[in-house]
This record gives C-alpha cells, structure tokens and sequence, in this order.
C-alpha cells in the first residue's frame, strides 16, 4: 500500500462541527477557488452530520487514489479542548489533485438516508459502515483509470518524430 497519512481535528465543544469540516476541506484542498474544495463543500451537510455522529473519532474520513491515503479523525470533549492530540498541520501534498475519491464512515442506522443525501453530489464521495475499509479494488481501479488517463502517446508523432 502506498504512504499514508494521519490527521487529527478538533471537533465538539471546541469547534462546531461544521467549523471541522472548513479544517479539512482547508487541509485536504488547500486553494479556495479549486474546484476539489468546491466539491468539498458541496458535503458540507452531510460531513457535519457525520462529524456530530462522532463516526470519524475511530473510523477516518479516508481520501485515497489521488496520491498518498489520508485519514482524518476527529476528537471530542477534553481532548478537544485540550487539543493535546490534535494534529492539524498541513500535508506535504495536495490529496485532491487528479483523480481523488473520499469515502466517509457512517453508523449502519444512518447509511441508507446519508446514501440518499449524497445522490446527485460528486461521485468522487461514498459512505461506509463503521469497521468497514476502503475497498482496496475500488483503489486500485480509480489509479489504473488515472495512470491510464494522464498517460497517453501521441503515437503519430512519436512515429513520425
């Protein structure tokens, strides 16, 4: 598996959750104007949601495919507070550059609605069971389709040349 990379957000009571949402998107899409945040906050709803379920607390809000795997997770109460083991700094790279998918955890009882909430939002979003992992084929299907798209030869000119 490639690298992996781990960051903690404070949530509730320091910050709503929405406001940990805005540090992830911040974290994930650095550029405002990046049509990657632009899809970010097209969720913002339901990762509040999510965030206020508490479900990233051991189970990450995984991005994967667009280079190194990121996980967030999210801390509560004291912690939160305390932000002793928060760690929100920002990434070496940008995750959401090319082709990118996030996949969020999600408590059984709310995985049907939340489902339905993302139908017409960005494919590039899914929703998992608790204890669930990231399907390693759907990875490995998203980076073939990525190393295939932005490798190409022109082979007229490479024949030609």
């Amino acid at each position: 598996m490639s690298t992996v990379y781990q960051r903690t957000i404070k949530a509730s009571p320091d910050r709503l959750s929405s406001e940990a949402w805005t540090v992830i998107c911040a974290l994930a899409a650095p550029d405002p104007q990046s049509l990657a945040r632009k899809d970010l906050e097209s969720v913002a709803g339901l990762a509040g949601t999510i965030i206020s379920a508490r479900y990233p607390l051991n189970d990450g809000i995984i991005i994967y495919a667009g280079g190194p795997r990121i996980r967030f997770y999210t801390i509560y109460d004291e912690s939160a507070v305390s932000g002793e083991n928060a760690k929100e700094d920002k990434l070496p790279s940008c995750p959401t550059e090319g082709d990118w998918k996030l996949s969020f955890p999600c408590g059984v009882d709310d995985l049907e609605w939340l489902k339905k909430t993302l139908e017409g939002k960005s494919k590039r979003f899914s929703l998992r069971a608790l204890g669930e992992t990231v399907d390693e084929a759907e990875e490995k299907e998203s980076t073939e389709n990525q190393t295939q798209s932005s490798c190409s030869v022109n082979t007229d000119a490479f024949l030609n040349g």
